[in-house]
């Protein structure tokens, strides 16, 4: 449920704020816009009506250096314009980062019908567990409503779900997976 509530989260700062997220010690998901798109600021009827429109944004995810580093040096990023690794010091990008949105930790507990504290360790525990199995050399899907982080052979994914790709797919795209050579288990909270 809490999963299902911070990707819902995430899908929304970037789809109908049109403002970058961070997603607490992992990275930074940033919505790409057209040149004509109005932002909504207030959740209105007007931008309800909108969302169907907007969600054919695409988001690029910006990878934190600090977590790459924390893996050890056992991932890599692709070689893609979806995806890429930041350092918050990096003078390139910090005009970007005053922009950033943080999660609303308590706006998720109270949709999910739980506690801040539970969210948080939620979060951590999604960042450590996805660090751990990427040390350990294992092949991770992190799927979201705004897009997919998936390794393959020790390098990192973003597939973007704009587009028509996210009129095709159902609201099963909040799974958490992990797939490894003995066993495959895969946890859907939505």
């Amino acid at each position: 449920m809490v999963w299902c509530g911070i990707t819902k989260y995430v899908k929304t700062v970037c789809h109908i704020r049109c403002k970058p997220i961070e997603f607490p010690h992992l990275g930074i998901f940033l919505p790409i816009m057209p040149d004509a798109y109005e932002t909504q600021s207030k959740l209105t009827e007007k931008a309800l009506s909108s969302i169907q429109h907007n969600e054919c944004l695409e988001v690029k995810f910006l990878i934190s250096q600090a977590f790459l580093n924390t893996c050890g040096g056992s991932v890599t990023v692709a070689n893609s314009n979806q995806i890429q690794a930041y350092d918050p010091v990096n003078a390139e990008i910090s005009p970007l980062m005053a922009g950033v949105q943080h999660f609303n930790l308590a706006s998720i507990a109270k949709v999910c019908d739980t506690d801040i504290f539970s969210v948080e360790l939620i979060l951590r525990e999604i960042v450590a567990q996805l660090r751990h199995h990427l040390q350990k050399g294992c092949s991770v899907r992190l799927l979201m409503k705004v897009g997919n982080l998936i390794s393959r052979n020790g390098e990192l994914h973003w597939k973007s779900l704009g587009g028509d790709e996210s009129k095709t797919k159902d609201d099963s795209n909040s799974v958490f997976s992990r797939f490894s050579r003995q066993s495959v288990a895969t946890v859907n909270s939505c």
